[in-house]
């Protein structure tokens, strides 16, 4: 029993050590030591060994899922250009619808042509009439011989579609200084 006096602090009991702790408390602290030691031994003995020889390959595993499709590459270079192809068939006619007219207003040569009129050769005024309808197409003349030989006085002429029929082209023809002249011309009439 603990007894205190005034002033004094009260002090605990001594405590009494078992009996045998200590040495056995020695004694594993010494073997895990010596465990420890002979595992340094041992990694120090493993890493200081000679690397043997690579085993063989193992077995290919299996494929691994697809991935995403990748951006697309840029155009690449033109090719060669590739070789002619085979002539086509030949075209229709530029036109069918011509006439070469004398400067009395008589036919030379032509297609598709009905009749020629005038109303005054002398005055070079001529109705130029087809076999069809010639209305919004494109009248295209000059002043030219029918034949082949000599060379024709120069001239010009105008055209324009027939008033009294759409199957016709008015053309007067001009000498060269613009004086109303008969003369003989080509005509040609695109549709």
């Amino acid at each position: 029993m603990q007894t205190s006096t005034p002033g004094s602090q009260t002090q605990p009991p001594p405590i009494a050590p078992a009996v045998g702790m200590g040495s056995k408390l020695g004694t594993a602290l010494g073997a895990v030591a010596i465990v420890l030691a002979l595992v340094a031994v041992v990694i120090s003995a493993v890493g200081a060994g000679h690397t043997g020889t690579q085993g063989p390959a193992g077995p290919q595993g299996p494929s691994g899922a697809q991935g995403s499709t990748g951006a697309q590459g840029g155009a690449g270079a033109q090719g060669t250009p590739g070789g002619s192809g085979p002539q086509g068939p030949p075209g229709a006619a530029a036109t069918a619808l011509w006439a070469t007219v004398e400067a009395n207003g008589s036919v030379a040569n032509g297609s598709g042509i009905n009749r020629t009129t005038t109303t005054s050769p002398t005055a070079g005024v001529y109705d130029v009439l087809f076999d069809q309808n010639v209305r919004g197409c494109a009248y295209i003349g000059t002043i030219g011989l029918t034949g082949y030989t000599l060379s024709a006085t120069p001239g010009f002429l105008t055209v324009v579609g027939l008033f009294a029929s759409s199957y016709g082209v008015f053309v007067v023809t001009y000498n060269a200084t613009a004086v109303q002249t008969g003369m003989a011309f080509h005509l040609a009439v695109f549709c």
